[in-house]
């Protein structure tokens, strides 16, 4: 009885910590009252963060301290239209675009702002930016009016913004309709934009293999998209916004084939976020809803995170630090949002501590990777080592390990293809010491 009232005490204390990890944290606490009616945020580290928000007049906001501290822009005024998208790069440059056709550069972390573009007739209204480094980026910017002959202006920059080149645009796409959402190039050449703008005819998602010269149609043929985001050339989701039921559509071939994902509970869409250099893993916001994915957007998770204003974007820059922007709050997370990030420690080196490392992927389905580690400092003796799985009833459900074992870094598969979804704990005894970890099973 004593036993099992330690290991539900254990449980509780897992649970208590979970939770408290689990919850991003309001870093924009201190500044003025502003609102966000396109909520774009952009960082290029775990330390600098830009935002776009309005009080009175357009501002920009820059932290270079994860959020400690905020720098406020001189306003952009009204001749600069309202800001629209945003993107940093690092700890000075930072570019902005507007409805009145302009893209802006800051090189002194937003103290002074320069026009690199402005020309109404290639564009009056300026969508879309992304800088992938200090010299290249695009940009676009809808068609200037509504003739037959007129197009929506892809922009190039390969000198930090100083020139910008208009791309040809063979077919004649004409509008975004919807700012930012609904274009994403990966890199300069590699580029998708959705074209749905009243009754014109070019309707659906396109793909450019040369930075917006020339395009193709893909599959996925929709007149309700709301969001468009890629991992790579290759590697895409989008959401369909329909009356009767919103989805999100996921393509690993460039767009050549669409398969629908599960989302259960979903509004709307409004940002879809991968964690750099992992596309298994993905973060959804609609306006009142987190998701999350550990499968590149097969299945999601509706996530324990209820911000008291509408969620607008959603940024991350490693496997643990991401931002959302909501209508006046910004939240900040630093363990992927209560999500393992999966860091395991490098074999060749054993730690002079116990571990139980947080089992990968997680969540899983069927199979997880479990680590641990018995101290160097435990060299030479042989010690018993139990790792058992519970469910939430704390009922065995497995014993992974029961077996004497020396000082070393360990792994063990756990297969839980006859087990039903849920949340599982796994617990490692060695002598005195004793941890229990939390685990998700998603079928």
């Amino acid at each position: 009885m004593k036993k099992q009232f330690q290991f539900f005490l254990l449980v509780f204390i897992l649970f208590s910590t979970f939770c408290v990890n689990a919850q991003w944290v309001e870093i924009s606490v201190g500044i003025n009252n502003w609102d966000t009616p396109q909520g774009a945020i952009d960082a290029c580290d775990k330390n600098s963060i830009a935002f776009i928000a309005h009080n009175n007049e357009w501002l920009v906001y820059y932290s270079k301290d994860g959020g400690k501290n905020w720098l406020i822009s001189t306003p952009l005024k009204d001749k600069q239209g309202s800001l629209v998208d945003i993107s940093i790069i690092d700890s000075s440059n930072i570019w902005v675009v507007s409805t009145e056709g302009r893209i802006l550069k800051s090189s002194d972390g937003t103290k002074t702002w320069e026009t690199q573009f402005y020309d109404t007739t290639v564009t009056k209204f300026m969508n879309y930016i992304e800088m992938f480094d200090s010299q290249n980026g695009v940009a676009m910017g809808d068609a200037p009016n509504d003739s037959a002959d007129s197009k929506a202006a892809f922009l190039r920059t390969a000198d930090g913004g100083k020139t910008w080149t208009l791309m040809e645009n063979d077919i004649k796409i004409w509008a975004s309709g919807d700012t930012w959402r609904r274009i994403d190039f990966v890199n300069s050449e590699v580029g998708y934009f959705y074209e749905y703008f009243g009754n014109r005819p070019l309707k659906g998602i396109y793909k450019s293999m040369n930075g917006g010269n020339n395009w193709s149609k893909t599959s996925l043929d929709s007149s309700a998209l709301t969001v468009l985001k890629f991992f790579d050339e290759n590697i895409g989701l989008a959401v369909i916004g329909l009356a009767s039921k919103n989805k999100v559509m996921r393509t690993i071939d460039g767009g050549k084939t669409w398969t629908e994902s599960v989302v259960q509970n979903l509004a709307w869409g409004n940002d879809i976020e991968f964690l750099p250099n992992d596309p298994s893993k993905v973060w959804f916001t609609d306006y009142d809803n987190l998701f999350y994915s550990n499968d590149t957007g097969k299945t999601w998770v509706k996530q324990n995170f209820t911000p008291p204003a509408k969620m607008r974007d959603i940024v991350f820059t490693d496997s643990a630090n991401g931002w959302i922007i909501c209508d006046n709050a910004v939240y900040h997370t630093t363990n992927n949002g209560g999500y393992a990030t999966n860091i395991v420690d490098n074999k060749s080196t054993i730690s002079n501590t116990f571990k139980l490392n947080q089992n990968y992927p997680n969540p899983f389905n069927p199979e997880t990777t479990i680590e641990y580690t018995i101290p160097s400092s435990l060299k030479g003796k042989i010690l018993n080592v139990k790792l058992t799985v519970y469910n939430v009833l704390g009922k065995k459900i497995k014993t992974l390990v029961n077996k004497n074992q020396t000082s070393g870094n360990y792994s063990i598969k756990f297969n839980a293809e006859n087990l039903p979804s849920g949340i599982y704990f796994y617990r490692l005894q060695v002598n005195n010491f004793n941890q229990v970890r939390k685990m998700l099973l998603l079928k």
